[in-house]
């Protein structure tokens, strides 16, 4: 029996030295950059076990008012499944128009975060779309032009970015539902690195002229290093109906 615990006991120290074990992995440290702060630079994507509910912020409907609440029901027209994302033939994407700045969290997609001084670039696989998040101190300039994703400043809160959005132009959804917003939407994010393998992201949306109360929700983000960016284009279904000649080669 002696010979047998000993056994165990070494085997246990062996696989404490294997390199591949699961929980060197866990324990791997989150990468920063040189001013100490989490760097999220990378590819990430929808974890498995949210796919079901991905077209969602939260367990409840948005609450909407007026117009938008409307708008909400035509984009929803005769759908039953909650987690069901609004009609295509209503989706402003189906007819090439930019996705908007938080949509994003809830599509299939992969997205990259790259870091560098005073600049974050968000690049998402949908349609070469591209965020610019200022963490340079400047503020919202006044006068700024209301465009697809609004203008977005970064400040730390401890090891969590805080991603203040404003100037959005209408048009586009919040959300895979088919939500859509005012020109007064005004979009907080807070993103933090909760390990090595996981982002997590709280979206906190305010628009009077859209939502009774501010509302939104959180979604996590699997750390993809194998995955890349491929070249999508949104609208090459419609591109190929009127195609140059040599487009595809000679």
């Amino acid at each position: 029996m002696q010979r047998f615990l000993t056994a165990l006991a070494g085997l246990a120290v062996l696989a404490l030295a294997l390199p591949g074990a699961s929980f060197a992995q866990q324990s791997k440290p989150i990468p920063r950059t040189a001013d100490g702060k989490p760097d999220f630079t990378g590819i990430w994507n929808i974890p498995r076990s949210e796919m079901r509910t991905r077209v969602r912020f939260g367990t409840e409907d948005p609450p909407l008012f007026g117009e938008a609440l409307q708008l909400y029901q035509y984009n929803r027209e005769g759908l039953d499944d909650p987690n069901e994302g609004g009609l295509d033939d209503r989706d402003p994407i189906t007819y090439c128009y930019p996705i908007g700045p938080t949509r994003f969290y809830t599509l299939p997609r992969p997205f990259m975060f790259v870091n560098s001084p005073g600049l974050i670039l968000w690049l998402s696989e949908w349609d070469h779309t591209v965020r610019r998040i200022y963490t340079d101190g400047r503020g919202h300039p006044d006068g700024y032009p209301m465009v697809w994703q609004g203008h977005s400043i970064g400040t730390w809160d401890g090891d969590t970015l805080v991603v203040d959005t404003t100037n959005v132009r209408t048009g586009s959804w919040v959300d895979n539902l088919g939500t859509p917003h005012s020109e007064d939407l005004h979009i907080v994010e807070r993103i933090t690195r909760r390990d090595y393998d996981t982002l997590e992201i709280d979206v906190r949306f305010d628009d009077p002229k859209s939502f009774t109360k501010p509302w939104g929700g959180r979604k996590m983000f699997e750390f993809k290093p194998d995955f890349e960016i491929l070249d999508d284009v949104n609208c090459e279904e419609f591109l190929q109906m009127g195609k140059p000649r040599g487009l595809d080669g000679y």
